[in-house]
């Protein structure tokens, strides 16, 4: 089982921990310019650090853009520690504590690529695409289960949830279909 942590930051070492990941994943990986990525903004924000196992993994931050709308910035996960939910329970800790804050609208500057993986938590995208640090994006901002507008599921899209769990139910009445055919056949021969 794995465990995972996600705390509101509250300590300068946990901060530090948090600037490393966000260096590695940016700066290092995306090669997003330092200057940009740490942009003064950091006091002003409410930072997250996600821990596995009680190691530093993954990051984010609330940023209260106006009196309604706050924006979650900064969604970082260790490349080797993605794809085993880390990335979606920050998310839920961040619009989880945005609108106790009272915020009207979550929205989050997404990069292109991981549209899918927010549009799967409930934002919708709003716009068209721009770039930001040298990275296309997209503008997307959170609905709440009321008042969601439908996802349209892409069953051609091995990525998309849906697909993959009906892939595998698929799989598996398939595997059960052959077994009777089989064990028919075995019954009829002796």
């Amino acid at each position: 089982m794995i465990d995972i942590e996600i705390t509101e930051i509250s300590s300068d070492d946990d901060m530090e921990k948090a600037f490393e990941i966000r260096r590695i994943v940016f700066c290092d990986e995306q090669k997003v310019d330092p200057e940009e990525e740490f942009d003064g903004q950091d006091h002003e924000c409410r930072q997250y650090l996600a821990k596995r196992d009680g190691h530093a993994v993954g990051t984010a931050r609330l940023r209260r853009d106006s009196p309604e709308k706050t924006k979650i910035e900064r969604v970082a996960v260790l490349k080797e520690e993605r794809g085993i939910g880390i990335g979606q329970q920050l998310m839920f800790r961040t619009i989880k504590d945005a609108r106790e804050d009272g915020a009207g609208t979550v929205a989050i500057h997404a990069q292109c690529h991981a549209e899918k993986f927010y549009l799967g938590l409930g934002f919708e995208r709003i716009g068209d695409v721009f770039e930001e640090a040298g990275i296309p994006h997209i503008y997307m901002e959170y609905r709440d289960v009321n008042d969601r507008t439908e996802h349209r599921i892409d069953w051609a899209d091995p990525n998309e949830p849906a697909t993959r769990i009906y892939g595998k139910l698929i799989a598996v009445l398939i595997s059960i279909f052959f077994f009777l055919i089989i064990g028919g056949i075995v019954s009829l021969i002796s």
